[in-house]
């Protein structure tokens, strides 16, 4: 995979599947019924938007490698993602914090940082507490919606599996401690031939129970998706690229990528600004 520009902008569409037969090929025919009917958005930290635009139901505040590191590791720190977020959260936009493991490169990740992933852990630790000691309980438990885990083999040393299946476990055990409607969600990627079925079952549901986003580029990915959910009937949020260059013909549209995935929308928690909204993930 050719890694995608760290500053690009990302939208996120959140999608419940349900269990329905899995047929691979380019005439199969799915499609999300009902369609999606609304975005998350990727903002960098220290955005100063107060409100979301039409059609927009959560910021997704992007940390990328969040400070762990050096070099370009540096670009984004914990400290902006923090005060983002509960400034965002202020303003009654519910909000997600996405990191991005980052131990490589393996096969081209962005960045040489932290290869140590028990300091990731350390980090969704931090965040997690700065936010919620920092924010009041009449906003904490309805506007922040968790941690959001951008795990892809191409920014692993060796793509290796046993340390996101770590990361999540840690993490799962980490909400399910911290009150209100918060939980994480993995946005994962994997080349053709490096995870097969049962190690991306693994990563994303058996060792976390997450949330599944998967970044729904190509035919495989799609089928890695479909593969998940239709064992476990996760809620999943599909992913999309808008750059035709980074994906495989025809998933560059929201339209194509959603229709690979079978199920009906993910419906976002139920709180005061999103109850029965629809929500979904693109990157454009």
């Amino acid at each position: 995979m050719t890694p995608r520009a760290p500053l690009k902008v990302k939208f996120v569409v959140a999608l419940i599947m349900t269990v329905g037969s899995i047929v691979l090929g380019a005439t199969t025919s799915r499609a999300q019924s009902p369609s999606p009917a609304s975005l998350m958005t990727d903002y960098a930290p220290l955005t100063t938007i107060t409100t979301l635009p039409s059609g927009q139901s959560v910021a997704v505040v992007e940390g990328l490698a969040t400070g762990l590191g050096s070099g370009g590791c540096q670009a984004r720190t914990a400290a902006q993602v923090e005060a983002t977020t509960i400034r965002l959260m202020g303003y009654g936009i519910p909000v997600i914090d996405e990191i991005t493991p980052q131990g490589g490169p393996q096969s081209g990740g962005m960045y040489n940082c932290d290869p140590n992933i028990k300091h990731w852990e350390s980090l969704v630790a931090s965040i997690t507490d700065y936010v919620k000691t920092h924010t009041s309980v009449t906003i904490f438990p309805y506007y922040w919606y968790g941690i959001m885990l951008d795990e892809e083999d191409g920014f692993w040393i060796t793509g290796n599996v046993k340390d996101f299946e770590d990361l999540n476990e840690y993490t799962q055990h980490l909400m399910a401690h911290t009150y209100g409607v918060a939980w994480f969600y993995t946005e994962d990627f994997a080349s053709l031939g490096s995870w097969n079925q049962a190690q991306y079952n693994d990563i994303v549901h058996n060792d976390g129970y997450s949330i599944p986003a998967p970044e729904i580029y190509n035919d495989n990915m799609a089928s890695l998706a479909n593969g998940e959910q239709s064992k476990y009937n996760d809620s999943v949020l599909v992913t999309w690229d808008c750059h035709a260059s980074d994906t495989q013909p025809g998933y560059n549209s929201g339209a194509y990528a959603t229709s690979r995935i079978n199920g009906p929308p993910y419906i976002a928690p139920n709180d005061q600004s999103l109850s029965n909204e629809f929500t979904g993930e693109h990157q454009c």
